[in-house]
Protein backbone atom coordinates (compact mmCIF):
# COMPACT_ATOMS: atom_id res chain seq x y z
CA UNK A 1 0.00 0.00 0.00
CA UNK A 2 1.38 3.30 -0.69
CA UNK A 3 2.34 5.89 1.96
CA UNK A 4 2.06 9.43 1.62
CA UNK A 5 2.84 12.57 3.41
CA UNK A 6 0.60 15.80 2.28
CA UNK A 7 1.03 19.36 3.83
CA UNK A 8 -0.16 22.60 3.19
CA UNK A 9 2.64 25.55 3.18
CA UNK A 10 2.89 29.18 2.23
CA UNK A 11 6.10 31.34 1.77
CA UNK A 12 6.69 32.47 4.87
CA UNK A 13 7.39 28.82 6.21
CA UNK A 14 9.89 27.50 3.36
CA UNK A 15 12.77 26.71 6.30
CA UNK A 16 10.38 24.88 8.45
CA UNK A 17 8.80 23.02 5.91
CA UNK A 18 12.08 22.15 4.69
CA UNK A 19 13.02 20.39 8.18
CA UNK A 20 9.49 18.83 8.30
CA UNK A 21 10.05 17.20 4.57
CA UNK A 22 13.66 15.95 5.61
CA UNK A 23 12.25 14.62 8.67
CA UNK A 24 9.31 12.49 6.68
CA UNK A 25 10.55 11.99 3.13
CA UNK A 26 12.47 8.42 4.01
CA UNK A 27 9.28 7.33 5.62
CA UNK A 28 6.55 7.59 2.77
CA UNK A 29 6.68 6.93 -1.26
CA UNK A 30 5.79 10.47 -1.97
CA UNK A 31 5.82 13.85 0.14
CA UNK A 32 2.76 16.21 -1.43
CA UNK A 33 2.86 20.16 -1.17
CA UNK A 34 -0.16 22.31 -1.82
CA UNK A 35 1.61 26.22 -1.89
CA UNK A 36 -0.71 28.65 -0.92
CA UNK A 37 0.11 31.99 -2.37
CA UNK A 38 3.54 30.81 -3.77
CA UNK A 39 3.92 32.10 -7.99
CA UNK A 40 6.84 29.74 -8.67
CA UNK A 41 7.92 26.11 -7.13
CA UNK A 42 11.26 27.04 -4.91
CA UNK A 43 14.05 25.00 -6.24
CA UNK A 44 14.58 23.37 -2.57
CA UNK A 45 11.04 21.58 -2.83
CA UNK A 46 12.03 19.86 -6.24
CA UNK A 47 12.71 16.11 -5.39
CA UNK A 48 11.79 13.06 -6.93
CA UNK A 49 9.58 11.80 -4.20
CA UNK A 50 7.93 15.51 -3.78
CA UNK A 51 4.62 16.26 -5.68
CA UNK A 52 3.58 20.11 -5.96
CA UNK A 53 0.56 21.94 -6.23
CA UNK A 54 0.24 25.28 -6.52
CA UNK A 55 -3.18 26.43 -6.09
CA UNK A 56 -5.39 28.60 -4.50
CA UNK A 57 -4.94 30.00 -0.68
CA UNK A 58 -6.79 26.68 1.31
CA UNK A 59 -4.47 27.60 4.38
CA UNK A 60 -3.94 24.22 5.84
CA UNK A 61 -6.99 22.31 4.26
CA UNK A 62 -4.59 22.39 1.22
CA UNK A 63 -3.20 19.47 2.91
CA UNK A 64 -6.27 17.59 1.84
CA UNK A 65 -6.26 18.07 -1.99
CA UNK A 66 -4.95 14.41 -2.80
CA UNK A 67 -7.36 12.79 -0.25
CA UNK A 68 -9.28 11.38 -2.77
CA UNK A 69 -6.69 9.36 -4.38
CA UNK A 70 -7.40 5.40 -3.68
CA UNK A 71 -5.32 2.65 -1.65
CA UNK A 72 -2.75 4.56 -0.06
CA UNK A 73 -2.10 5.41 3.43
CA UNK A 74 -2.88 9.17 3.51
CA UNK A 75 -0.52 11.27 6.65
CA UNK A 76 -1.72 14.55 7.10
CA UNK A 77 1.28 16.71 8.25
CA UNK A 78 2.05 20.52 9.58
CA UNK A 79 4.43 22.53 7.64
CA UNK A 80 6.09 23.01 11.81
CA UNK A 81 6.99 19.97 13.23
CA UNK A 82 9.79 17.47 12.75
CA UNK A 83 8.53 13.57 12.87
CA UNK A 84 10.81 11.13 14.55
CA UNK A 85 12.38 8.18 12.27
CA UNK A 86 9.36 5.87 13.29
CA UNK A 87 6.63 8.10 12.92
CA UNK A 88 4.91 6.30 9.99
CA UNK A 89 6.03 3.09 11.26
CA UNK A 90 4.68 3.34 14.62
CA UNK A 91 1.49 4.69 13.16
CA UNK A 92 0.73 2.03 10.63
CA UNK A 93 1.49 -0.58 13.67
CA UNK A 94 -1.38 1.31 15.58
CA UNK A 95 -3.51 1.77 12.58
CA UNK A 96 -3.26 -1.94 11.79
CA UNK A 97 -3.94 -3.27 15.17
CA UNK A 98 -7.47 -2.06 13.97
CA UNK A 99 -7.64 -3.34 10.54
CA UNK A 100 -7.35 0.32 9.28
CA UNK A 101 -10.92 0.48 10.46
CA UNK A 102 -9.72 3.99 12.37
CA UNK A 103 -8.69 7.23 11.41
CA UNK A 104 -5.50 8.04 13.29
CA UNK A 105 -4.66 11.04 14.52
CA UNK A 106 -2.59 12.75 17.54
CA UNK A 107 -4.59 16.34 17.80
CA UNK A 108 -8.31 16.06 18.71
CA UNK A 109 -11.20 16.87 21.05
CA UNK A 110 -12.97 14.44 23.52
CA UNK A 111 -16.53 15.92 24.81
CA UNK A 112 -18.39 15.28 27.85
CA UNK A 113 -21.44 13.36 27.51
CA UNK A 114 -25.02 14.97 27.58
CA UNK A 115 -26.07 16.76 30.36
CA UNK A 116 -29.29 15.99 31.38
CA UNK A 117 -30.32 14.43 28.02
CA UNK A 118 -29.46 17.82 26.30
CA UNK A 119 -25.74 19.19 24.73
CA UNK A 120 -24.34 21.95 27.01
CA UNK A 121 -24.83 25.18 25.40
CA UNK A 122 -21.89 26.30 24.15
CA UNK A 123 -18.65 24.65 22.39
CA UNK A 124 -16.84 25.36 25.77
CA UNK A 125 -19.27 23.62 27.88
CA UNK A 126 -18.69 20.74 26.10
CA UNK A 127 -15.00 20.28 26.01
CA UNK A 128 -13.84 17.56 28.07
CA UNK A 129 -10.20 17.47 26.80
CA UNK A 130 -8.36 18.90 24.25
CA UNK A 131 -5.17 16.08 22.87
CA UNK A 132 -2.75 18.11 21.15
CA UNK A 133 0.20 16.09 19.23
CA UNK A 134 2.88 17.52 21.00
CA UNK A 135 1.74 16.04 24.63
CA UNK A 136 2.44 12.69 25.54
CA UNK A 137 -0.57 10.65 25.44
CA UNK A 138 -0.55 7.35 27.94
CA UNK A 139 -3.21 5.57 25.91
CA UNK A 140 -5.28 5.32 22.88
CA UNK A 141 -8.47 7.91 23.28
CA UNK A 142 -11.87 8.23 21.12
CA UNK A 143 -12.11 11.41 20.36
CA UNK A 144 -15.38 13.07 19.89
CA UNK A 145 -13.35 15.81 16.98
CA UNK A 146 -10.66 15.42 14.80
CA UNK A 147 -9.02 19.39 14.80
CA UNK A 148 -9.98 19.67 11.45
CA UNK A 149 -12.13 22.58 11.44
CA UNK A 150 -9.12 25.07 12.05
CA UNK A 151 -6.35 22.43 10.74
CA UNK A 152 -6.09 19.11 10.03
CA UNK A 153 -3.13 18.49 11.56
CA UNK A 154 -1.65 14.87 12.10
CA UNK A 155 -3.78 12.45 10.77
CA UNK A 156 -3.59 9.06 8.86
CA UNK A 157 -6.41 7.13 7.49
CA UNK A 158 -6.53 4.18 4.67
CA UNK A 159 -8.68 6.05 1.60
CA UNK A 160 -10.18 3.11 0.01
CA UNK A 161 -11.57 1.91 2.84
CA UNK A 162 -13.26 5.13 3.81
CA UNK A 163 -14.57 6.23 0.80
CA UNK A 164 -16.09 2.21 0.62
CA UNK A 165 -17.35 3.07 3.67
CA UNK A 166 -18.94 6.58 3.28
CA UNK A 167 -20.34 5.93 0.03
CA UNK A 168 -22.05 2.38 1.69
CA UNK A 169 -23.71 5.00 4.37
CA UNK A 170 -24.47 7.71 1.93
CA UNK A 171 -26.25 5.33 -0.02
CA UNK A 172 -27.81 3.33 3.10
CA UNK A 173 -26.37 0.53 1.74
Amino acid sequence: MRKSANMATQPARIETALKTIDSIIDQVDVVRLYLNNFIDVPREFMHEKIEIHIGKDLRSSGKCFWALNENEYYFTIDDDLIYPPTYVEDMLKKLNTYDDDIVLSLHGKVLKPKFHGKYYPSYFGWLDKNLHCLLMLEKLVRLSILKIIKNLNIIIWMISLYHYKLINKVNNV
